[in-house]
């Protein structure tokens, strides 16, 4: 017998969307389900005449659409997990949902972090050469910044957010070859005007993360880090950039430590050594003994003599300066003067020396503490000795042009 048209339908059907098998029980909790979500739906939407009409908050039909579906899809019925579809956004790149986010409109702060942290995720599985080839193909970097620029979340509103999320976009996009949308970047995001919180906006984080990055992939030569930074605070204008503060104490910290240098690297020191009083936060900045110590490193015969003005200025009275910490900070810088002026200093320059460390050495002795005393406790005494025992005779060096 020739089967119906109804019975062809019906096979049809089966095929595309094979039945569940259930249990009468729980064929009857997941009817129960349904019935019980979609009353609850009518009476959201056509409430009944006897229901209160006072003012209460609702939700939109899009929200209300969502909760239905999410009440369904939650019933333990569903809770069966089978096996993924390959288009399933679990088998998905998560460069790829972060597109599919962005295009239809989902897209969040939140969203983007997370696509960024598993796109990193997989890299730290791939070999060099895969990473370089990942990051070429997908350009996570500008895709996420594209998106805070086209949301207005880029000059101030993402710096509210984690912190991991403006730092992963700056890192993916250097690795990307975007140095340049990184510094316009810097450039267009927010600066607080007052400078108390100067330093600590959006555009001060930005710059210091870019310079802290550049430190790092340049282990070797600190000169791409401190041309970064000099971007911003260039030689031809003088306006202060106290932004610039919390980015050049990491190049200071970063110089100090370094050993040896390259000519490049010794011009551009110089240049940023000479930019300090643009973006020293106070005359008592605690950075200052260490810029005075890279002086003396790098260009020793025209610094002594500010080394020492300095030396004499830690003669402060300690409250005056009792909310700055140089802590072994002076005891190296005296060191690193002491050492200098054994070395190629005048006559006139290691009695001035001397001078400061007697009027210290006085100070240790009574209650009346200056800011060098209290911080190079121990070592004034030994200086002393040493310098007891050489023969500063007057001697005329040539001083290099």
């Amino acid at each position: 017998m020739k089967p119906s048209s109804t019975h062809l339908f019906k096979n049809l059907v089966s095929k595309i969307h094979p039945q569940v098998l259930l249990s009468p029980k729980e064929s009857k909790q997941f009817l129960n389900a349904l019935t019980t979500s979609f009353r609850h739906h009518l009476d959201v939407e056509h409430p009944h005449e006897h229901v209160s009409t006072a003012p209460s908050k609702t939700s939109s039909p899009l929200t209300l659409t969502e909760k239905h579906v999410a009440s369904v899809l939650t019933n333990p019925l569903f809770a069966h997990t089978g096996p993924q579809s390959t288009g399933s956004s679990a088998a998905r790149h998560p460069i790829e949902i972060l597109e599919a986010s962005v295009a239809n409109g989902s897209a969040s702060l939140t969203t983007v972090m997370q696509c960024l942290a598993a796109f990193r995720s997989l890299l730290h599985r791939s070999s060099p050469p895969g990473r370089r080839k990942a990051i070429e193909q997908y350009k996570p970097g500008t895709k996420a910044l594209q998106w805070l620029w086209a949301n207005d979340l880029a000059q101030s509103k993402i710096f509210d957010f984690d912190p991991r999320l403006y730092q992963s976009v700056v890192g993916f996009l250097l690795r990307e070859g975007r140095a340049d949308a990184v510094q316009k970047w810097i450039e267009a995001a927010s600066v607080d005007p007052t400078l108390d919180s100067e330093r600590h906006s959006p555009r001060s984080m930005l710059l210091s993360y870019y310079v802290a990055h550049e430190i790092q992939r340049f282990r070797k030569s600190l000169e791409p880090a401190l041309t970064a930074f000099m971007r911003y605070v260039r030689p031809d204008e003088t306006h202060r950039v106290v932004y610039a503060n919390s980015a050049g104490s990491q190049l200071i910290d970063a110089l100090i430590v370094q050993d040896g240098a390259t000519e490049a690297d010794r011009q551009a020191i110089l240049k940023f050594l000479d930019s300090f009083p643009r973006w020293q936060e106070s005359d008592l900045d605690p950075q200052t003994v260490k810029i005075s110590r890279l002086k003396l490193r790098y260009a020793p015969f025209v610094s002594i003599d500010s080394a020492l003005n300095l030396a004499q200025n830690l003669e402060l009275p300690q409250d005056k300066a009792a909310e700055t910490h140089y802590g072994e900070g002076v005891v190296e810088f005296l060191v690193s003067l002491s050492d200098t002026i054994q070395k190629i200093g005048s006559q006139a320059q290691a009695k001035a020396f001397v001078s400061v460390l007697r009027i210290a050495e006085t100070q240790n002795d009574t209650s009346d503490d200056s800011l060098l005393s209290r911080n190079a406790q121990g070592i004034v005494a030994l200086l002393l000795q040493e310098f007891d025992r050489l023969d500063f005779s007057p001697r005329q060096l040539s001083v290099p042009t």
